[in-house]
């Protein structure tokens, strides 16, 4: 089952029938590979961390937690910005990543051209990518090839039902 770091966010996380707080934040790891955590808030009150391996549900309503969250504590949370083929041409911001609800793997990144395309839906998606995690250039994903929506939803449908 798909879904994606933006619709995870604003979702209640649940631990022990108690509401613990709502998603601020979706958190893919350094190689924006697999989903790392999430950062949560309740109120005003300090952000906490799930950790992926404490999740033990992505539900479309809510997430199942199996242990109680952490204080935030400072932890830096990687961020994704722009996207560039590995021509060099510049694509635009990382907008989104799709992620698989059952392994918590980041399937494809999102890119936009810009906020206009953004908005009329009209975004591209890279399934190979790697991320610069050093230097000026950290959070930024080189990209060999871009798929319509359509194209990605054709080979992770094959790739859902092995």
């Amino acid at each position: 089952m798909l879904s994606s770091l933006r619709q995870l966010e604003g979702l209640p996380v649940v631990w022990q029938d108690r509401l613990v707080g709502f998603v601020e934040r979706g958190v893919p790891d350094k190689n924006a590979r697999i989903l790392e955590g999430l950062i949560l808030r309740k109120g005003i009150g300090s952000a906490k961390w799930a950790d992926a391996v404490s999740i033990s549900v992505v539900g479309k309503k809510c997430i199942l937690l199996r242990e109680k969250p952490k204080h935030l504590s400072g932890r830096a949370a990687p961020e994704l910005r722009l996207a560039y083929m590995t021509t060099g041409q510049r694509i635009g911001p990382v907008t989104d990543g799709i992620l698989s609800r059952t392994s918590l793997r980041l399937l494809a990144l999102e890119i936009s051209p810009g906020p206009i395309h953004h908005l009329q839906g009209k975004s591209a998606y890279a399934r190979e990518y790697c991320v610069i995690g050093e230097g000026l250039r950290k959070g930024q994903a080189m990209i060999s090839s871009l798929l319509s929506w359509t194209e990605l939803e054709t080979a992770l449908g094959k790739e859902e039902t092995k």
